[in-house]
């Protein structure tokens, strides 16, 4: 967490720290340098595949690397390095004497311009990662550009295709790694640059590696998010299927009451009716004789009694049938009226489900469109989580070596209390940022031991 924190806040530069003037060597005379191929990345290689690479300088003879095949070749200061790297069968790679003959696949394209090198971090490259172009032959114009930004990149664009290389005087190769601790101080010092640019690369390799963990995690909780809304927008659906199905079965309800309330309805208006009509006839035909009884000049009271009696109770019973006819009627209506009201009643709840099951497939899709933004290709980014974890351990032992060459160097510069000359002066202030003597002021612009340390402690 230390080191995280410390490269959010450290600024990545491939700015010049040795001239030309520094590096030793006039700028038309012939070193003769080693170059390793370490590693490649982001290149889809198979898993019977390897790389390796083709060199070309100048009018120098081309040369030919693979991993733990490193390849000496001449150059000059004023020259420019072209490299291409191949992929080809692992077999045929470790079995061919020369590298040139095979027909490799392509991989990717690189140029050095090596004055823009020795201004960087002198003729030495100590496991440094460089952007791969695609182009065979990009435009000598902007070389100086390209190299600057493919330096600068390659710990930035996790998944660009990139290349690994390590590069020193071939009078200072002897077949095993050329940053030993008991290198001498000028050794330590003339490596210091180079060593220090593989470590910034390092800590910027990490730093994206930590946002690529927070963005995994974060499209980690976006699916969890999208499957929770399709988890709720399927319940919501069964719930609206359930209430649809239950709204149709009561429409059917009301449909057959209404059809059956009809029919009772319209017979027994028709009985009723029917009824009301023989009652209305006899009553005619009971006033009819009671008129002609009259007219007869009968006065027989009991007769008239018994008639009247007979009229009214005729009539009280026409009332009793259309008052029970109404009554019957009137609680039909009612029951019509509740049954309206409760799918009146369903067809809002419906509706708000609806709204509801609506709004959450917008959230759905912008969950989806959130997650598709920072999901990609999740096999190869694992992969390349995985990779880069190895390669902060890497760095940790790296970063271990690097204190205590700067640890030796103090110590030893302390305890001898040698005057340093002008040259070795010069080489040490184009490190540090300035020159001068060494006296304590000016040692204490290199950076402290503990400082460097701070990270892994």
């Amino acid at each position: 967490l230390a080191v995280l924190c410390f490269v959010v806040d450290c600024k990545f530069s491939a700015g010049p720290l040795m001239g030309n003037e520094q590096s030793g060597y006039a700028p038309d005379q012939p070193v003769d340098v080693v170059l390793s191929i370490n590693d490649v990345r982001n290149v889809n290689l198979a898993p019977h595949e390897t790389f390796y690479c083709v060199t070309a300088c100048d009018h120098f003879a081309r040369a030919c690397a693979a991993k733990g095949r490193p390849v000496k070749f001449a150059t000059t200061v004023r020259s420019y390095i072209s490299l291409e790297v191949f992929g080809a069968n692992r077999a045929e790679i470790d079995a061919a004497a020369d590298l040139g003959q095979l027909q490799g696949r392509p991989l990717g394209t690189l140029t050095i311009p090596v004055h823009r090198l020795v201004e960087t971090c002198g003729i030495t490259i100590y496991y440094t990662w460089f952007l791969l172009e695609q182009s065979r032959a990009p435009p000598i114009g902007d070389t100086i550009e390209r190299f600057d930004s493919a330096i600068t990149g390659a710990p930035r664009q996790v998944f660009a295709p990139k290349v690994s290389l390590s590069l020193c005087p071939a009078s200072e190769y002897d077949a095993q790694l050329v940053y030993q601790p008991e290198a001498t101080n000028e050794q330590k010092v003339a490596r210091y640059a180079a060593l220090l640019l593989s470590h910034n690369q390092h800590l910027h390799l990490a730093s994206e590696l930590y946002k690529r963990s927070l963005a995994a995690a974060n499209a980690a909780f976006l699916e969890q998010k999208v499957a929770k809304k399709k988890e709720k927008i399927a319940l919501l659906k069964q719930s609206n299927e359930a209430q649809g199905a239950e709204i149709e079965n009561l429409q059917k309800i009301v449909a057959e009451l209404q059809n059956r309330h009809r029919t009772q309805y319209d017979s027994q208006s028709e009985r009723y009716q029917t009824v009301q009509g023989r009652l209305e006839e006899t009553i005619n035909k009971l006033s009819r004789e009671n008129h002609e009884l009259k007219s007869r000049g009968l006065t027989d009271t009991a007769n008239f009694e018994q008639t009247d009696r007979m009229i009214q109770k005729l009539n009280q019973d026409l009332r009793s049938v259309t008052e029970e006819a109404n009554a019957r009627i009137d609680k039909a209506n009612e029951s019509i009226k509740m049954l309206k009201g409760q799918v009146k009643q369903r067809d809002t709840e419906a509706q708000m489900i609806a709204a509801e099951r609506d709004n959450l497939r917008h959230q759905l899709t912008q969950a989806q469109n959130a997650l598709a933004q920072n999901s990609g290709n999740t096999g190869t980014k694992d992969m390349e989580i995985s990779k880069l974890q190895n390669e902060v351990q890497i760095l940790q032992e790296q970063k271990a070596a690097l204190v205590k060459i700067v640890e030796d160097l103090y110590a030893q510069l302390d305890s001898a209390g040698v005057t340093v000359g002008n040259a070795q002066q010069a080489q040490l202030g184009s490190i540090t940022g300035g020159g001068g003597s060494l006296g304590p002021a000016n040692l204490n612009m290199l950076p402290s031991p503990r400082s460097l340390g701070a990270g892994r402690r």
